[in-house]
């Protein structure tokens, strides 16, 4: 929980996910913040309810933050940490553009950068 409540420079932290059609509806969290808590790089990450999967709903959320992360917060880039089995993680960074760097310990490491988005 730590992680959640810590306080994070100007413009970054967790935002909730809330069910469109019923927004009392908690579906999952996306998060820009210091990789690892302690940066430099910035991450981003999504996290859902099961019942949310499938639906667009982490893309449509991370896009909202890639906007944020470079056209509010003024960052250079983002990168993301996705476990090596996770797919549908490792789709939603495609969409986003996000290029593959490698793997370190079983994840695999995605980057974005301010070139590489159009509709910012």
């Amino acid at each position: 929980m730590d992680r959640i409540t810590r306080a994070y420079p100007d413009g970054l932290g967790y935002w909730s996910i809330v069910e469109r059609s019923a927004p009392a509806r908690f579906v999952g969290w996306v998060l820009l913040i210091p990789e690892d808590t302690h940066g430099p790089e910035v991450e981003i990450g999504w996290r859902l309810v099961r019942d949310a999967w499938g639906r667009g709903v982490a893309s449509e959320a991370a896009r909202s933050v890639v906007a944020h992360a470079f056209g509010t917060v003024g960052l250079e880039s983002v990168v993301a940490g996705i476990a090596e089995g996770n797919a549908a993680s490792r789709r939603v960074a495609q969409k986003l553009g996000m290029k593959r760097e490698g793997n370190v310990d079983g994840y695999v490491r995605f980057r974005l950068t301010r070139d590489g988005v159009t509709d910012v």
